[in-house]
């Protein structure tokens, strides 16, 4: 990443040859033409968050060195009546991770379903990319996982929903499939010899495969029937949602793999990639974490993976995802999740199931540690000092789908437990994954020099290879973990101005953090703030782009946002992680998504805008805030006043349609209940009252609000 108003670098790859930050479609937009809106005529709304969800691709991968065509499918639902159009005037697709995909041909199906043809270069790394369309009328939808794998790939033919019916495939083969009805089954059928080591695998919870309810994944089961139809092994939940079975052939002959949802509901995103033969499919590595800008050997463990495999890893030193996804052309390309910390790592020494035992961790430092054995316990030994301030934190069903339940405990010397902790007490939003994560943090206050030590334990029994995790020690006298959403900003045309949210995590003291905004290209605008430490603690902003009247429509941009506060005398720097929802009706699911974008989208032809930088309030009164309305010819104008607050909501009291006098509405600010203190606020066309549901609407640059102490003289800047 690189700063000030220099691009940060991307790999990403858009059609039509654009360039990240060019223009992706060539129509020009007269301006006079965004603003044809008559005064009879409502304010258009901005297209609801729905609207913009990607949630599959189909196939969702491809073998190296081929070419697929794809469908990328958006949220198929009506919203207050009116059908959802999201993808409609699809532009382009972006990929995000290592290079070796170029897209073709993109072009709608309809107005939820655009059809890619993508080329896959011999070269290519294998695992996960993560795929966004660009389109018109939403600018960037979240993203969708696509797999690069190595070996053959077939596509599902109905109708194979029985096994005399069944698909002939070839060992070893991955098939991609949907169970996209109801009762859907399906069926495939190959010839195996006796002795053989199979695998049979489903990738669909891995690669966010769901329905179209409300926090619900795709949960797939299989089963491998003999020549006289007799089950001869199945699976369920082996890999988080996703069944894995491993058998040896007990007879040459034909056998048939059957693959369902438990709960037998079709739907047309259930996709899912059935890895079938006695290819080795890793299902664990070990350590699970490298620090960035380090390399490290990892070990390997799964069906049919040897015991001596190892996959070489070398990580980027700049910031990034908090975790990375791996695979191995040699040993089996079913990529796993790999921490990329920021602070030195290492491995537990077995054994350590005692204080007497115990690994030597540095504070400020990590470990990977794994449960091998059914009781195991593992310990660390910590050297600590009076007036340590300590945060002990596990990483483990966050990230890494690790099926330990950890729990946490500190130790004196003489055994004595000092703090301890079951479930994360954070509500950081990266933990909110596709379930409620348990694992385990607790802070701690140092009273006295000494060794201490940090017990870790599994409470349900898990063992083995899969059942790791990453203990963290670190100082928590003054830090702020910072993270911004969406990923993707809508500005609604060329001039525009569009807000965003950036949430704030503080640990030990509470500083006012100014957050701003880097990378921008030129003529682009960037709306910075405060966020308000201390007894305020605001842990919501939002932050403002805008776009330069040269842009155009599909013109998308990079940049960042790093907040600035005071830590010990110095000045600390934190960039913001990008969040991205990927779950429809409810925003508070998250994936990290690895970078932040700006997009201009079509326009709304509305423009809000005001001269006013800080508006100061007197305390328990109420304030006005005059705001420019372009075109001026409307006669009343729906508004809502924003602050970010610690919760989704961001309203400040109810949108209201206002009268418009000479191309200016003069807006209330419901500020009476505010404690003294700044809050950064945007003015915005008709937004719903919480932040997680409709789009951002075109709106004002932040305005930071000032409530004064009493008896303080205010006025508007």
């Amino acid at each position: 990443m690189r700063r000030g108003r220099e691009t940060i670098s991307a790999k990403c790859e858009v059609i039509n040859g654009g360039r990240l930050g060019r223009t992706l479609f060539a129509t020009f937009i007269a301006y006079h033409f965004a603003f044809s809106i008559s005064a009879a005529a409502e304010p258009p709304a901005a297209p609801n968050y729905d609207e913009r969800y990607l949630t599959s691709i189909y196939p969702s991968g491809a073998q190296r060195g081929t070419s697929v065509g794809v469908e990328l499918r958006s949220h198929d639902v009506s919203f207050k009546g009116a059908q959802l159009k999201g993808l409609r005037e699809a532009l382009g697709i972006l990929v995000d991770g290592p290079t070796g995909i170029t897209v073709g041909k993109v072009e709608n199906v309809d107005d939820i379903t655009v059809r890619a043809e993508l080329t896959i270069a011999a070269d290519a790394v294998p695992g996960r990319r993560m795929l966004r369309v660009l389109n018109k009328r939403t600018g960037l939808t979240n993203f969708s996982y696509f797999t690069v794998g190595t070996l053959p790939e077939a596509l599902e033919k109905e109708k194979n929903n029985e096994p005399n019916r069944a698909q002939d495939v070839a060992l070893p083969v991955v098939v991609n499939g949907r169970l996209s009805q109801t009762l859907d089954v399906d069926c495939y059928r190959f010839t195996a010899k006796q002795g053989q080591k199979l695998v049979a695998a489903v990738a669909a919870h891995d690669l966010d495969s769901r329905t179209l309810k409300p926090r619900s994944m795709i949960d797939a089961a299989l089963e491998v029937l003999d020549a006289e139809g007799r089950i001869v092994a199945d699976a369920a939940d082996t890999l988080g949602l996703d069944p894995l079975v491993e058998f040896t052939v007990p007879a040459d002959g034909a056998y048939v793999v059957r693959v369902k949802l438990v709960n037998f509901q079709g739907y047309p995103t259930a996709a899912y990639r059935l890895t079938l033969g006695a290819a080795p499919y890793p299902t664990a590595l070990f350590p699970v974490a490298v620090e960035r800008g380090k390399s490290a050997q990892l070990a390997l463990a799964g069906p049919n993976v040897p015991a001596a495999a190892r996959l070489h890893v070398a990580l980027p030193a700049e910031p990034g995802m908090p975790v990375v996804h791996v695979a191995s052309a040699e040993f089996g390309t079913h990529d796993l999740p790999l921490l990329a910390s920021s602070r030195p790592t290492t491995s537990e020494q077995e054994p350590n199931d005692a204080p007497p035992t115990a690994t030597s961790l540095a504070k400020n430092s990590g470990v990977s540690g794994r449960f091998d054995a059914a009781g195991d316990v593992d310990h660390y030994r910590l050297a600590l000092k009076k007036g340590d301030r300590i945060r002990c934190e596990i990483t483990a069903q966050r990230h890494l789908r690790s099926p330990a339940d950890t729990h946490l405990a500190l130790l004196d010397a003489k055994g004595n437990v000092l703090q301890e902790n079951d479930d994360l007490a954070s509500t950081d939003v990266e933990n909110l994954y596709d379930f409620e994560s348990f694992d385990a943090a607790f802070h701690y206050d140092v009273p006295a020099d000494g060794d201490y030590y940090v017990r870790v334990t599994e409470q349900t029994g898990t063992f083995g290879p899969r059942a790791v995790y990453h203990l963290e020690v670190f100082d928590r006298t003054v830090d702020v973990k910072l993270h911004a959403w969406p990923d993707a900003v809508p500005v609604w045309g060329p001039g525009g101005t569009a807000a965003f949210v950036v949430t704030l995590d503080r640990f030990g003291a509470k500083p006012d953090v100014e957050l701003r905004i880097v990378g921008l290209p030129d003529g682009w605008q960037a709306g910075g703030t405060i966020a308000a430490g201390g007894e305020l603690n605001r842990t919501r902003a939002f932050l403002t782009v805008t776009a330069p009247p040269s842009a155009k429509v599909g013109d998308v941009v990079e940049f960042a946002v790093v907040g600035r506060f005071q830590a010990s005398g110095q000045v600390v720097e934190r960039v913001a992680q990008p969040l991205t929802s990927y779950m429809p009706d409810d925003r508070q699911f998250c994936r990290v998504s690895p970078k932040l974008r700006a997009v201009v989208a079509q326009d709304l032809g509305v423009r809000l805008s005001t001269d006013v930088r800080e508006l100061e309030v007197p305390a328990k009164q109420n304030g006005e805030l005059a705001v420019r309305i372009a075109p001026a010819d409307f006669t009343q104008f729906p508004v809502s006043v924003n602050v970010a607050g610690n919760s989704f909501k961001c309203n400040v009291g109810v949108p209201q349609k206002l009268p418009v006098k000479d191309g200016v509405v003069r807006v209330p600010i419901v500020c009476e209940s505010f404690a003294p203190g700044v809050y950064p606020l945007v003015v915005a066309l008709g937004w719903d009252s919480e932040t997680r549901k409709g789009l951002p609407g075109p709106c004002t640059k932040v305005v930071l609000l000032k409530i004064a102490a009493p008896g303080t003289t205010t006025a508007a800047k």
